[in-house]
Protein backbone atom coordinates (compact mmCIF):
# COMPACT_ATOMS: atom_id res chain seq x y z
CA UNK A 1 0.00 0.00 0.00
CA UNK A 2 2.79 2.45 0.89
CA UNK A 3 4.92 1.62 -2.60
CA UNK A 4 1.78 2.39 -4.26
CA UNK A 5 0.13 5.04 -2.64
CA UNK A 6 3.91 6.88 -2.45
CA UNK A 7 4.26 6.16 -6.22
CA UNK A 8 1.14 7.40 -6.99
CA UNK A 9 1.34 10.88 -4.68
CA UNK A 10 4.83 11.01 -6.10
CA UNK A 11 3.69 10.97 -9.28
CA UNK A 12 0.92 13.90 -9.08
CA UNK A 13 3.10 16.28 -7.54
CA UNK A 14 5.58 15.86 -10.63
CA UNK A 15 3.06 15.86 -12.81
CA UNK A 16 1.62 19.09 -11.06
CA UNK A 17 5.11 20.57 -11.19
CA UNK A 18 5.85 19.99 -14.97
CA UNK A 19 2.56 20.84 -16.08
CA UNK A 20 2.81 24.11 -14.46
CA UNK A 21 6.28 24.76 -15.60
CA UNK A 22 5.35 23.60 -19.09
CA UNK A 23 1.45 25.24 -19.11
CA UNK A 24 0.70 22.14 -20.92
CA UNK A 25 0.02 18.56 -19.33
CA UNK A 26 3.33 16.33 -19.05
CA UNK A 27 3.17 12.98 -17.66
CA UNK A 28 6.38 12.41 -15.70
CA UNK A 29 5.97 8.76 -15.05
CA UNK A 30 8.85 6.67 -17.14
CA UNK A 31 5.62 5.06 -18.45
CA UNK A 32 2.35 5.38 -19.58
CA UNK A 33 0.41 5.30 -15.85
CA UNK A 34 0.25 7.42 -13.24
CA UNK A 35 3.10 6.30 -11.14
CA UNK A 36 6.77 7.76 -10.06
CA UNK A 37 8.20 4.70 -8.53
CA UNK A 38 11.27 6.20 -7.19
CA UNK A 39 8.85 7.61 -4.55
CA UNK A 40 7.45 4.29 -3.36
CA UNK A 41 10.76 2.26 -3.55
CA UNK A 42 12.11 5.38 -1.26
CA UNK A 43 9.05 5.44 0.88
CA UNK A 44 8.99 1.77 1.47
CA UNK A 45 12.86 2.02 2.50
CA UNK A 46 12.36 4.77 4.82
CA UNK A 47 9.19 2.71 6.34
CA UNK A 48 10.95 -0.41 6.78
CA UNK A 49 14.90 1.30 7.49
CA UNK A 50 13.85 4.34 9.36
CA UNK A 51 10.77 3.11 11.87
CA UNK A 52 12.44 3.37 14.92
CA UNK A 53 14.28 6.62 14.66
CA UNK A 54 10.77 8.47 14.65
CA UNK A 55 11.35 9.56 18.00
CA UNK A 56 15.07 11.09 16.85
CA UNK A 57 13.91 13.83 13.97
CA UNK A 58 17.78 14.64 13.25
CA UNK A 59 18.51 11.19 12.55
CA UNK A 60 15.09 10.48 10.92
CA UNK A 61 16.00 13.53 8.79
CA UNK A 62 19.25 12.21 8.01
CA UNK A 63 18.57 8.87 7.09
CA UNK A 64 15.46 10.23 4.78
CA UNK A 65 17.80 12.42 2.86
CA UNK A 66 20.42 9.15 2.81
CA UNK A 67 17.82 6.72 1.12
CA UNK A 68 15.86 9.10 -0.77
CA UNK A 69 19.17 10.67 -2.41
CA UNK A 70 20.60 7.32 -2.96
CA UNK A 71 17.23 5.85 -4.63
CA UNK A 72 17.53 8.76 -6.59
CA UNK A 73 20.71 8.48 -8.06
CA UNK A 74 20.29 4.69 -8.56
CA UNK A 75 17.04 5.37 -10.33
CA UNK A 76 18.01 7.79 -12.92
CA UNK A 77 21.36 5.67 -13.73
CA UNK A 78 18.79 2.59 -14.26
CA UNK A 79 16.18 4.09 -16.02
CA UNK A 80 19.00 5.94 -18.74
CA UNK A 81 20.13 2.80 -19.47
CA UNK A 82 16.78 1.26 -20.08
CA UNK A 83 15.20 4.46 -22.00
CA UNK A 84 18.28 5.88 -23.41
CA UNK A 85 17.54 9.05 -22.21
CA UNK A 86 17.14 11.15 -18.46
CA UNK A 87 14.47 11.44 -16.95
CA UNK A 88 15.59 14.54 -14.99
CA UNK A 89 19.03 16.34 -15.04
CA UNK A 90 19.84 18.79 -11.89
CA UNK A 91 23.25 19.66 -13.87
CA UNK A 92 22.24 23.43 -13.26
CA UNK A 93 21.87 23.23 -9.80
CA UNK A 94 24.24 23.47 -7.25
CA UNK A 95 25.92 20.28 -5.33
CA UNK A 96 25.43 17.86 -7.75
CA UNK A 97 26.24 14.81 -8.98
CA UNK A 98 26.00 13.51 -12.36
CA UNK A 99 23.11 15.54 -12.55
CA UNK A 100 20.67 13.10 -11.28
CA UNK A 101 21.00 14.24 -7.49
CA UNK A 102 21.59 17.78 -6.32
CA UNK A 103 21.46 18.88 -2.59
CA UNK A 104 18.49 21.46 -2.97
CA UNK A 105 15.94 18.27 -3.72
CA UNK A 106 17.96 15.43 -1.32
CA UNK A 107 16.70 17.89 1.78
CA UNK A 108 13.26 18.29 0.37
CA UNK A 109 12.95 14.62 0.03
CA UNK A 110 14.37 14.27 3.78
CA UNK A 111 11.86 16.73 4.74
CA UNK A 112 8.83 14.54 3.21
CA UNK A 113 10.78 11.15 4.35
CA UNK A 114 10.69 12.08 7.78
CA UNK A 115 7.32 13.77 7.92
CA UNK A 116 6.17 10.40 5.86
CA UNK A 117 7.39 8.39 8.47
CA UNK A 118 6.70 9.93 11.24
CA UNK A 119 3.25 10.52 10.57
CA UNK A 120 2.25 9.84 6.84
CA UNK A 121 2.70 5.85 7.13
CA UNK A 122 0.34 5.88 10.47
CA UNK A 123 -2.48 7.79 9.04
CA UNK A 124 -2.05 6.25 5.35
CA UNK A 125 -2.24 2.36 6.98
CA UNK A 126 -5.00 3.44 9.62
CA UNK A 127 -7.45 4.16 6.89
CA UNK A 128 -7.08 1.25 5.34
CA UNK A 129 -8.35 -0.18 7.82
CA UNK A 130 -11.98 1.84 6.81
CA UNK A 131 -11.50 -0.48 3.67
CA UNK A 132 -12.59 -4.10 3.82
CA UNK A 133 -9.79 -6.58 3.87
CA UNK A 134 -10.48 -9.02 0.98
CA UNK A 135 -11.22 -5.44 -0.95
CA UNK A 136 -8.56 -3.98 -0.34
CA UNK A 137 -6.02 -7.01 -1.06
CA UNK A 138 -7.90 -7.18 -4.25
CA UNK A 139 -6.99 -3.67 -5.26
CA UNK A 140 -3.39 -3.83 -3.66
CA UNK A 141 -2.68 -6.60 -6.44
CA UNK A 142 -4.67 -5.14 -9.17
CA UNK A 143 -2.65 -1.99 -9.32
CA UNK A 144 0.53 -4.09 -8.99
CA UNK A 145 -0.54 -6.10 -11.65
CA UNK A 146 -1.15 -2.80 -14.03
CA UNK A 147 1.96 -1.00 -12.40
CA UNK A 148 4.30 -3.81 -13.76
CA UNK A 149 3.07 -4.51 -16.69
CA UNK A 150 3.04 -0.49 -17.80
CA UNK A 151 6.85 -0.48 -17.31
CA UNK A 152 7.27 -3.91 -18.86
CA UNK A 153 5.32 -1.90 -21.87
CA UNK A 154 7.06 1.26 -21.69
CA UNK A 155 10.75 -0.99 -21.89
CA UNK A 156 9.14 -2.90 -24.81
CA UNK A 157 7.78 0.26 -26.48
CA UNK A 158 11.26 2.53 -26.09
CA UNK A 159 13.47 -0.59 -27.68
CA UNK A 160 11.28 -1.07 -30.71
CA UNK A 161 11.40 2.45 -31.25
CA UNK A 162 15.45 2.36 -30.77
CA UNK A 163 15.15 -0.48 -32.80
CA UNK A 164 13.24 1.64 -35.82
CA UNK A 165 15.54 4.47 -35.66
CA UNK A 166 18.81 3.64 -34.70
CA UNK A 167 19.95 7.23 -35.50
CA UNK A 168 17.69 9.29 -33.29
CA UNK A 169 18.75 6.65 -30.52
CA UNK A 170 22.47 7.42 -31.13
CA UNK A 171 21.73 11.08 -31.05
CA UNK A 172 19.94 10.43 -27.55
CA UNK A 173 23.32 8.57 -26.10
CA UNK A 174 25.66 11.05 -27.81
CA UNK A 175 23.68 14.24 -26.35
CA UNK A 176 23.26 12.06 -23.02
CA UNK A 177 27.64 12.02 -23.06
CA UNK A 178 27.44 15.43 -23.36
CA UNK A 179 25.44 16.56 -20.52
Amino acid sequence: VLYLVYSFLGWVGETAVATAKGKHFANRGAAAGPFCFVYGIAAVLMAVGLADLRTNPAALFFGSFLIATVVEWLTGKLLERVHHRRWWDYSGKKCNIDGYICLQYSVLWGILGAVSVRCGNDLLLRLCTFVPPLLLHIAVWVSMTVAVLDQIGAVVVVGQYAARHPRLEQLGQERGKGT
